[in-house]
């Protein structure tokens, strides 16, 4: 795996020209899959001059700096594609540590945000299967760590789908459980051809379709810094939480089975707020499990709400053996709610894979994960990352065998 290494005087005067030419040369030729039809990749596309980078942002930032180029494919071709980006911020980048661990990620308006690709993914939700960390995750960092002031590159492999057409892959680099980084326009044009046609790729559009900021050069980096957790900062105005219909003597959630799946990975906790719409005593917290759920044990809990983030843990359960493609119900001990009070729910899968729930993103309750790999749900939540939507949980008085939807 290539990976820009950190030599200084060599980065500040000859990085620029090097990346250029390695990004000619990578990706490889892409695997013919007919002789009648003849794939081409396009040219690199080179970094910007290194005094135009922006540096030592305050937290966790990525600027861009060089990609490999576009494709045009035979049906069915496979390839590599490489996209750099420069450790802007002051933080450093820990390979592995939730909350402070590089991805990219797919992003809109094609396929759109954390949505699946058909060039590439990990054969979920649809996805071709080409080693993408999940079927969102187009790459994670190379190495171990990357540091302010470094450069890390980013390799993905793809796969043309079998009709000829168009395909753009956009991405944005996000540290996961924590935040999305800068979104720079980058993408991929992938032009799949006909059985016996040969065109030559798009050209190329610098900077994947944005030229960075003109800022500062990058300071001179010597040793790695320590990277801390980065500093609680006020969560911003919210929307309030949607409401449900009441179930049960107390009721506090989402009873629909919305839309969309979305995962999350095992160690992840993941809250979602509610406005409680029934005062009364909870028994019981239900999640609806999509039919691609992988997780075998989950744990749900309801928290308190403390300046619109989840705070502490009123209630909680774990169950082993989930049903998928249904609402699935765990028993808790009695807990009182009061109508018109917020509360979150959380979910957390801890054996099997992710654990995929249905989701509504077009009603924004706030969603928080905590910033930690856990292996149950912690006493006090620590809010780290924000994806709101709205979730298919609730607490209410269900019996726990059920898991029928509720009406």
């Amino acid at each position: 795996m290539l990976r820009y290494t950190k030599h200084t005087d060599v980065r500040r005067f000859f990085a620029p020209a090097l990346i250029f030419g390695l990004l000619m040369l990578i990706p490889l030729a892409p695997q013919r899959a007919a002789a009648a039809c003849n794939s081409v990749t396009g040219p690199g596309i080179p970094p910007p001059p290194v005094s135009s980078i922006p540096a030592g942002i305050p937290g966790f930032h990525a600027a861009w700096f060089g990609q490999s180029g576009y494709q045009s494919l035979c049906p069915g071709d496979t390839g590599q594609a490489v996209v750099a980006y420069y450790n802007s911020g002051s933080l450093g980048w820990v390979s592995g540590r939730m909350g402070e661990v590089a991805y990219l990620g797919t992003w809109g308006p094609e396929p759109g945000q954390d949505m699946p690709s058909p060039v590439g993914g990990d054969g979920t939700f649809g996805s071709p299967a080409t080693g993408w960390p999940r079927y969102n995750r187009v790459a994670v960092q190379p190495a171990d760590y990357v540091g302010p002031g470094q450069v890390a590159w980013f390799s993905f492999t793809y796969r043309a789908p079998q009709t000829p057409g168009t395909y753009r892959l956009f991405l944005r680099p996000l540290i996961e459980g924590a935040q999305w980084m800068e979104d720079y326009g980058v993408y991929w044009i992938f032009t799949v051809l006909g059985p016996t046609a040969t065109t030559p790729p798009p050209s190329p559009t610098t900077g994947g379709g944005t030229t960075p900021p003109v800022t500062t050069t990058p300071p001179v980096t010597t040793t790695p810094p320590v990277t801390t957790t980065p500093p609680a900062t006020t969560p911003p105005a919210t929307t309030p939480p949607a409401t449900t219909p009441p179930s049960g003597s107390g009721f506090v959630g989402d009873a629909s089975i919305e839309p969309s799946a979305d995962p999350s990975t095992a160690g992840l906790a993941e809250a979602t707020r509610y406005m409680a719409t029934a005062s009364g005593t909870v028994t019981s917290l239900s999640i609806y499990l999509d039919a691609t759920n992988q997780a075998t044990t989950f744990s749900l809990g309801l928290y308190s709400d403390s300046n619109a983030t989840p705070a502490t843990l009123l209630a909680a359960g774990t169950r082993t053996g989930a049903q998928n493609g249904a609402w699935n119900t765990i028993a808790v001990s009695p807990t009182s709610v009061t109508a018109g009070t917020a509360y979150w729910i959380a979910r957390l899968g801890t054996a099997g894979g992710n654990l995929v729930t249905r989701v509504n993103s077009a009603v924004t309750n706030d969603d928080r994960t905590d910033g930690r790999v856990l292996t149950s749900l912690p006493a006090v939540f620590q809010p780290a990352g924000r994806f709101p939507h709205l979730s298919s949980m609730y607490a209410g008085t269900t019996p726990p065998s059920s898991t029928a939807p509720p009406t």
